[in-house]
């Protein structure tokens, strides 16, 4: 993870009113207490923000938006993006409060990552642009190393199964190397 980053165009945090983000996972069952614990922030205007930070230096490095509230795709609503004018990278969010070791869970979705922390499974992280971009596992390869488990957490639509069969193809097979590596020791 520590790779020279140039002139990478870092975000620029955001830090605006929650009442309308705490007020809108509270309805998907995200408690206030989840929201903080993950770092969460707002834009305040009306959007949540997701903040993936270099796992080494913890400094920001993506800044993803999701409008704290329904989204209708028929009207024309963007789901998430990212912030203008910054650079993206393929980390996971929630790295940073993760240990690389036992079993981890990596979900298709930062809000699927909540729900898992809601429920009380802490070694959790989303994956960040999307079911279809698996370039996270070459950007993180060293520290997914560090688990003995990893769990593919995809939803249950077309995207999320190809998620899951192409991740868990890409991961088990490499398990599978590093189990075959211990066992030549």
């Amino acid at each position: 993870q520590n790779k020279d980053r140039g002139m990478y165009h870092y975000p620029k945090y955001e830090n605006g009113d929650m009442s309308q983000v705490y007020d809108y996972l509270s309805k998907r069952g995200i408690s206030k207490d989840t929201v903080d614990y993950l770092g969460i922030t707002s834009d305040g205007k009306g959007n949540m923000c997701f903040n993936y930070y270099d796992p080494d230096d913890e400094r920001l490095l993506m800044l993803k938006y999701r409008p704290a509230r329904s989204i209708n795709k028929k009207n024309g609503d963007i789901k998430n993006w990212c912030q203008k004018g910054a650079d993206t990278t393929n980390i996971l969010f929630n790295m940073t409060r993760v240990k690389p070791e036992g079993t981890i869970v990596l979900c298709e979705g930062e809000l699927d990552c909540a729900s898992f922390i809601e429920a009380g499974w802490y070694q959790c992280c989303s994956i960040p642009l999307g079911s279809q971009n698996l370039k996270f596992i070459d950007e993180c390869w060293d520290w997914l190393s560090g688990f003995d488990t990893i769990i593919i957490a995809g939803d249950n639509d077309a995207p999320g199964k190809k998620f899951i069969k192409e991740a868990c193809a890409r991961l088990g097979a490499a398990n599978q190397a590093r189990i075959y590596e211990k066992e030549q020791r």
